[in-house]
């Protein structure tokens, strides 16, 4: 079955409880996709059986007398969801590790360091005149540098998704302040005689 379907058996292991249990959780009204029946298993969708649970169990752990175990099995109850939650979502490859994505950025800024870094000299191989090569290479290493600076100092602010809308933020950040290029000089118009 797929990463976010299941039968009894594959419920009961991802959520680390017995076949039993799952019995249980039917007879009180867990939801499934296929009942099962002689010569075909039951199908759940695991994401409705977590919400299911955490709902149950927030509805139904303050009957209990003890209201301060019953608080305890239910932030407990609530944690072990919300993990099997982060771990199907790892599966399916809708959450990663911050890590990873960190690592993996870093090798893209080297890359575009190294080519930004090698566009002077490429530049100034397209420019005929020796004197103006040399300017023009030494004005664009020299903005190229600035570039740099002002993009290791950035330093994005990401905020979480507010899972209560639906609605997603995107990364909000200071916009690196990069100085706009300097104006050409404008051309000297031969006098006129």
């Amino acid at each position: 079955m797929g990463r976010w379907m299941g039968n009894k058996a594959e419920l009961a292991e991802f959520f680390q409880v017995s076949a039993p249990t799952i019995d249980d959780w039917v007879r009180r009204d867990c939801p499934f996709v296929t009942r099962g029946k002689s010569g075909v298993d039951w199908v759940f969708d695991f994401r409705a059986v977590r919400s299911w649970r955490e709902a149950y169990i927030v509805t139904h752990a303050g009957n209990s007398k003890d209201t301060t175990t019953a608080h305890a099995v239910r932030r407990r109850a609530l944690a072990e969801a919300r993990l099997k939650e982060i771990e199907l979502a790892k599966l399916e490859g809708s959450l990663v590790d911050a890590e990873m994505v960190r690592r993996g950025l870093d090798g893209v800024m080297v890359n575009q360091r190294t080519v930004l870094m090698s566009l002077p000299s490429q530049i100034g191989r397209d420019i005929d005149e020796l004197e103006l090569r040399a300017r023009t290479v030494r004005t664009v290493d020299r903005r190229v540098r600035e570039a740099l600076e002002v993009l290791s100092r950035y330093d994005p602010v990401i905020e979480p998704q507010d899972e209560t809308d639906g609605a997603s933020h995107d990364a909000h950040a200071a916009e690196p302040a990069i100085d706009p290029p300097m104006k050409k000089p404008a051309r000297r118009r031969p006098a006129c005689k």
